[in-house]
């Protein structure tokens, strides 16, 4: 049996463990700090059989010297720029963890380097581990948002969650950080407050919150109802995006790198 579990690091950041109860073993995902990931391996006599890394930001890869100093292990993660990792990735590429496939896709946008870990199960699976498509999409994708643009441009970022936005709508998106809140309450700055959607998601993600619960994984098919990034190309978000830019905008790649803008000076 394959469980995923969320262990929450710094401020709003979650390492997503891989466990195999019947190995006792699991796999880290963006492993920023060392410790939480070492006190939930040792809470549960699980030794850690391999790493995958997103991208290069520290609050991702800064886990790996210490986890790495007695343990060779396999990292998975970008070519270039990633020190430690042993096994390079590329667009095109696969792995297997447990015997279960997970492709590799270049996603840049928020940085140059960034990759993505997804699995479509085969379509005659039966119920068996990981048998819903999955994807771990570091910052690429958020519930409610996207990543910032620290290195790449709007056009490969929208080509990047469309491309995620391609995905069967029962693939569980599992990002890195608990941004769900904060991120609502821009989308009802783009949506309104009388987009029923929306206000399902900010009433749950509250309660959820309150309860000390994540928000996260979340369906791509409920992102694809109330995430403004990924309606880019409806009537909504661009009269809305028009109207706060001021601007004539003719195409989804404008008003996408218009309400990126508006989402980095919102308060």
């Amino acid at each position: 049996m394959i469980e995923i579990h969320a262990i929450p690091a710094f401020q709003d950041n979650y390492i997503w463990c891989l466990v195999n109860s019947g190995e006792q073993e699991a796999w880290a995902v963006d492993p920023g700090d060392a410790a939480p990931l070492e006190n939930f391996l040792s809470s549960r006599a699980l030794n850690l059989a391999g790493i995958l890394i997103t991208h290069h930001h520290p609050d991702h890869v800064g886990g790996l010297p210490q986890l790495l100093k007695q343990r060779d292990i396999p990292v998975y993660g970008p070519p270039q720029t990633v020190r430690k990792v042993t096994n390079p990735c590329v667009e095109g590429d696969s792995l297997s963890i447990w015997g279960q496939r997970f492709d590799v896709w270049e996603v840049p946008g928020h940085t140059l380097d960034h990759l993505a870990f997804v699995h479509l199960p085969p379509a005659n699976s039966s119920g068996k581990a990981l048998a819903h498509p999955l994807i771990f999409c570091g910052d690429t994708l958020f519930s409610a948002g996207c990543g910032r643009l620290f290195e790449g441009s709007p056009r490969q970022m929208l080509d990047s969650l469309k491309r995620i936005s391609s995905l069967p709508g029962h693939t569980r998106i599992y990002c890195t950080h608990e941004y769900t809140l904060a991120n609502l309450r821009f989308a009802r700055a783009v949506l309104g407050d009388d987009y029923p959607p929306l206000e399902e998601r900010i009433s749950e993600s509250e309660s959820l919150r309150a309860n000390g619960q994540k928000t996260l994984p979340v369906k791509l098919e409920a992102e694809q109802r109330y995430n403004p990034f990924l309606l880019c190309d409806g009537e909504h978000v661009k009269t809305s995006v028009k109207r706060h830019s001021q601007l004539d905008l003719e195409n989804e790649y404008d008003v996408f790198t218009q309400l990126r803008r508006w989402k980095d000076g919102f308060a």
